[in-house]
């Protein structure tokens, strides 16, 4: 996975190759298959694992003592952290969607986000 994201990053969705993948992983193309039925299909994977990052430093950032205003910009200023650390693979994600591929990710994503900041919200009444 980290060979992926670091290919992508570099090389465009476009020009990176299943083939070069596996070659600097040094593993059999056969092997890739077993996971992944193309390379979409393991773009979307990365896609899921910066989802759930985004995620887990809301939840690390707005867990512990402290008002829920306190809480929700702690959380908020975590997922900005992370942001900026996806910021080229997420670049990538947004070349490799059409238009509407790419709109329905980023609602998705929203809406993935929205309910916990939405309960940080209302605790904060």
């Amino acid at each position: 996975m980290d060979i992926a994201r670091r290919r992508f990053v570099a090389d465009g969705y476009a020009r990176t190759s299943i083939s070069a993948i596996v070659r600097e992983a040094g593993v059999a193309q056969g092997t890739f298959y077993l996971y992944f039925k193309s390379k979409e299909q393991l773009l979307g994977h990365l896609r899921r694992e910066v989802l759930i990052d985004y995620l887990d430093a809301l939840k690390a950032g707005s867990t512990g003592e402290g008002t829920a205003d306190t809480r929700l910009l702690a959380g908020i200023d975590a997922i900005h952290a992370r942001v900026e650390h996806h910021r080229e693979l997420v670049r990538v994600f947004r070349q490799a969607a059409t238009g509407e591929e790419s709109e329905v990710q980023v609602i998705q994503g929203r809406r993935s986000l929205a309910r916990p900041l939405a309960g940080l919200i209302r605790d904060g009444q």
